[in-house]
């Protein structure tokens, strides 16, 4: 849901709180007001213009009572307006900010709170501001201020809990290789002086390289997250065969894909171009989502993959995979860093839990766009966008070849 900024920009000048009241001029007469005073009761001060420029304020109450004197009707109603009005008025700029006005009226001529203080575009008239006006404009922006106040705050307990629960799962995570490695290093030291057999020596060294590699991959996780999110990864670009990428990052899944009797089935294409991509990044996007979706399916399912190419010349990776798919409304939580999803949904695989949050941000690093979404029926469908300007045009270098 989009955030409506038009009564916070509204809100933050002096035009927001601006009412047009018809000015009078310098030549009317003061009977010309005092009738109008009268029939407009709630009409707290009049402008007086000089053709378009403010020269003066006539004040209710100061007027009446001037003209409601016994000798003031006949001594004051053929004269001009200028005779009683209010020379020095404040007047302020429509562009001014209302926080500056609070403080100029309360620093430098409270009167105006009262009397009213003229507003101007330029030098030409705009209307009048009043303290009730004001009033209302500050209660609301101070509700505003209230609500971006709590918001603010739910964000940073909710940030706050998932960087608490995503520490709480990372101790787990690097316990466990550690945990390896200390356990099988261990167990060599304490048999040095027995006979162990090379096969036992080799299937320990092998747990402890294989512990440490994947202790490696966690640590490189949260370091090219951390990166990404500080701005400071840069990306090195070369031109890739979209196919070449998908085939990689295949062959890399393949193990543990056969683990669970998956199948991964690269779907039939007519992509010919090519894409300008950083490859290792993008190497990483097809890893994760490949992995994810082998890791939340079925043991004996399937898995697809595949290349497409829009109108728009955008080339897309698709992974669409037979599990559980994602719970309802929890899609825009997965892809938050540090967010983890409650439940046995996550409990039951291990991982970081970074891994949909960092194929995100390596797609957004090349100005593409990432979205999941649930199948149909079943599965969860990762589509990775690519841009039309990281698309290069192969296959019209190839008919132009073949013309020449």
């Amino acid at each position: 849901m989009k955030k409506d900024n038009s009564n916070k920009l509204c809100l933050e000048t002096v035009s927001l709180i601006t009412q047009y009241v018809e000015p009078a001029f310098a030549h009317q007469s003061c009977a010309e007001i005092y009738d109008r005073f009268n029939q407009e009761p709630d009409l707290l001060a009049i402008p007086v213009l000089k053709e378009l420029q403010p020269i003066g304020l006539l004040i209710r109450m100061n007027f009446l009572i001037r003209l409601a004197d016994r000798f003031g009707r006949p001594l004051y109603s053929k004269q001009p307006v200028t005779l009683l009005m209010d020379s020095n008025p404040m007047i302020i700029k429509n562009s001014m900010k209302l926080e500056a006005l609070n403080k100029k009226l309360v620093t430098s001529n409270q009167s105006a709170l009262q009397e009213g203080f003229i507003v101007v575009e330029g030098e030409n008239y705009k209307g009048v501001g009043s303290a009730s006006t004001l009033l209302q404009a500050n209660m609301i922006n101070a509700e505003m201020q209230l609500v971006k106040l709590r918001e603010a705050r739910a964000e940073s307990e909710a940030a706050s809990a998932a960087k608490s629960a995503f520490l709480a799962n990372m101790s787990h995570e690097l316990r466990t290789p550690l945990n390896a490695v200390i356990g099988f290093s261990d167990l060599i030291l304490q048999h040095k002086h027995e006979y162990i057999t090379c096969s036992s020596v080799h299937e320990y060294i092998g747990d402890i390289n294989k512990s440490g590699h994947h202790l490696l991959g966690m640590i490189n996780t949260i370091l090219d997250m951390s990166r990404i999110e500080s701005g400071k990864y840069e990306l090195i670009e070369n031109e890739e065969e979209p196919e070449n990428v998908v085939d990689e990052a295949i062959r890399i899944v393949s193990t543990s894909a056969s683990s669970k009797d998956i199948q991964i089935t690269k779907c039939f294409h007519d992509c010919m171009d090519n894409l300008l991509i950083d490859i290792q990044l993008m190497r990483q996007v097809l890893i994760n989502l490949l992995s994810n979706a082998v890791k939340f399916s079925p043991t004996g399912s399937n898995v697809f993959v595949s290349i497409e190419q829009n109108e728009f010349d955008e080339i897309s990776f698709v992974v669409r995979d037979e599990g559980e798919g994602i719970p309802h409304g929890k899609i825009e939580e997965m892809l938050k860093p540090f967010s983890q999803l409650d439940g046995a949904f996550v409990r039951n695989h291990e991982g970081t839990g970074l891994g949909l949050p960092l194929v995100k941000a390596y797609v957004e690093a090349h100005d593409g766009r990432f979205k999941i979404e649930n199948g149909v029926k079943e599965g969860l469908i990762a589509t990775v966008f690519m841009p039309s300007n990281r698309t290069i045009f192969e296959r019209h270098q190839v008919s132009s070849m073949n013309s020449g």
